[in-house]
């Protein structure tokens, strides 16, 4: 797609009912207000999600609530699901430089829009690696 197309895709997706963009370019469409806590950028979240390219084709899924650590997201994804709250579900349309820019990445093409629709079910807070997990663990049990 090349870069006028989606530009006007983001500007289309921003007058949707509810969608708002951001400095970034990025345009999220809030389509249910959630009430709890709002992510960091270092924390672990709850969510099911779906990932579209512009012309319907899925990338990746979860139906099921999965833990996603937000350091090893897309910055787009990570700096659009920061404005959510728990509870609440939308659509982030991510322009290409900041999702997989102009890599290839498993099916999606190079310089491609992402589009998202994210239910954030919990945010779990700051995300600790297993391995530190267990140290911290094997410090504090009685020798």
């Amino acid at each position: 797609m090349r870069q006028r197309h989606r530009k006007a895709y983001l500007a289309q997706a921003a007058t949707e009912e509810g969608a708002r963009r951001l400095p970034s370019g990025i345009v999220i469409q809030e389509l249910r207000k959630g009430t709890g806590k709002q992510p960091a950028a270092k924390d672990s979240v709850l969510v099911r999600y779906k990932g579209t390219l512009r012309d319907g084709t899925v990338f990746e899924e979860y139906d099921q609530p999965t833990a996603l650590n937000l350091m090893y997201s897309t910055f787009g994804f990570r700096k659009a699901i920061k404005e959510m709250r728990e509870g609440g579900k939308a659509r982030f349309v991510i322009p290409a430089g900041m999702g997989y820019k102009d890599k290839q990445a498993g099916t999606v093409p190079p310089n491609s829009l992402l589009i998202y629709e994210v239910e954030l079910l919990k945010v779990e807070g700051k995300y600790v690696a297993p391995w530190k997990q267990e140290q911290a663990t094997r410090s504090t049990e009685p020798e």
